[in-house]
């Protein structure tokens, strides 16, 4: 469902504070939908709203009176509730504008905002902007798909690529904020157990990397230690499960041979 809009902002100022009354009216294509009044005192920049549709998905059933939630790098910077409406669940929030005080790591432009109903992490991540209303539908973002792992040697170097998942395990379309290259010594490993034998050696934006030894590892020709490779996708859930791990392998060549 579309919702067409018609809006009203009035700006009230005062020698000791700046108010901003906004008067939204949302409507459907059968007249008004929702009116709903919101009063903001704070800093001089207005916060910015979001609103639209919330739906639902395995292990998620939207229904009115969740709280809702905005936060920009772990900062609390909006709080609300769904609503229903004609047998649809809808939300409205407004995110605050980075000020003093609790709001200093608030909004600024283009800045990521990370909405979560109850404890669920909504689909898409959204961008901070007070410049206008901004409709958006939500939906449940869950852990990445995971990533399918390709290992090359590149020189003396090893190179990794792996597919981008732009999707979760259900299939829903998700935003990758970046990806963790795990490098091991041993071809079975798991993350954060204590006989891991790895390391984190790099978190990327890009969907590849080429592990040159930085680190001081010989990554290629030393016939006494190989390496193993794994990756993770990462978005606002955490990470996704291990790819399948990739591995070289060197060994010693004798006369004849």
């Amino acid at each position: 469902m579309h919702l067409n809009r018609t809006i009203s902002i009035f700006l009230v100022q005062t020698f000791l504070v700046s108010s901003y009354l906004l008067v939204l009216l949302l409507r459907a294509d059968q007249g008004r939908l929702s009116v709903r009044a919101i009063t903001y005192t704070g800093p001089p920049t207005p916060p910015a709203t979001y609103y639209g549709l919330v739906s639902g998905a395995p292990g998620f059933t939207p229904i009115a009176g969740m709280i809702v939630t905005a936060s920009i790098n772990n900062t609390l910077c909006g709080q609300d509730e769904t609503y229903e409406y004609q047998d649809n669940i809808l939300y409205a929030i407004d995110v605050s504008a980075a000020g003093s005080g609790d709001l200093a790591g608030c909004g600024t432009s283009g800045v990521e905002v990370v909405i979560r109903i109850e404890n669920q992490v909504m689909f898409p991540t959204l961008r901070w902007d007070h410049n206008q209303l901004n409709e958006v539908a939500l939906t449940p973002m869950f852990q990445p798909a995971i990533p399918l792992l390709h290992i090359a040697q590149y020189e003396d170097s090893i190179q990794l690529t792996w597919q981008q998942p732009g999707y979760d395990i259900h299939g829903n379309e998700t935003v990758i904020g970046h990806y963790e290259v795990w490098r091991a010594t041993t071809p079975y490993f798991f993350i954060g157990e204590s006989d891991c034998h790895c390391t984190l050696i790099v978190e990327t934006e890009q969907p590849g990397f080429i592990d040159q030894g930085e680190d001081g590892a010989t990554v290629i020709g030393d016939i006494d230690q190989n390496y193993f490779y794994a990756v993770r996708a990462v978005n606002a859930t955490g990470p996704s499960k291990l790819s399948d791990i990739g591995g070289e392998f060197d060994f010693p060549l004798e006369s004849g041979q």
